[in-house]
């Protein structure tokens, strides 16, 4: 069964069209590295990157689009066999302000694609607020490769007093990675 959530004709800006301007600000700590010299830099093998953001949208020429659009994004690689063997630990949240009459549905946070909650369409699940954990284990086939099976959870809620780890939509898998000794190709 397909459950309805939104009201299409009731949607923010949907006959009207948007006319509305995002200013965004984001800090970036990344110390991820590689383990040795026989590790390409485009795969690091050990350290972390945090990444919080922020932004102001703000609707003109009758497009009611006002709301704050705030997040964060960590990935933790923890080095298990001198950078041949990793574990990789990723955390992402996201959340508009304001109520849904505010923000146009096209602007609300989304879950689901090729890295966040793989195993889903893109944009597959949709709300005022998302998040995503994923673990991943990642094995060093040669030099230029890498094998790696994942577990990702995921969920949208439409309030902050509403997260909860109750109906967390799951995608797993594996998968193969292609690389040069400087750059990521596939």
């Amino acid at each position: 069964t397909f459950k309805v959530v939104y009201d299409v004709d009731l949607l923010t800006t949907r006959n009207e069209g948007q006319n509305n301007i995002l200013n965004e600000v984001g800090l970036v700590f990344d110390n991820r590295r590689k383990a040795n010299r026989f590790i390409s830099d485009a795969t690091p093998s050990e350290g972390f990157r945090l990444e919080a953001f922020g932004g102001f949208v703000q609707g003109f020429n009758g497009d009611p689009s006002e709301h704050w659009r705030i997040g964060t994004d960590l990935t933790a690689i923890v080095d298990l066999f001198h950078g041949d063997r990793n574990l990789v630990l990723h955390v992402y949240s996201v959340g508009v302000t304001n109520d849904l009459d505010e923000v146009p549905f096209t602007a609300l946070p989304t879950i689901g694609g090729t890295l966040l909650l793989r195993g889903y369409n893109p944009g597959r699940f949709r709300d005022r607020v998302a998040a995503v954990g994923a673990v991943e284990y990642q094995y060093a086939l040669n030099s230029f490769s890498k094998a790696y099976a994942f577990v990702d959870a995921g969920r949208v809620w439409r309030r902050l007093d509403d997260l909860s780890l109750n109906d967390l939509n799951l995608g797993y898998g594996f998968g193969f990675q292609a690389h040069t000794q400087k750059s990521f190709l596939m």
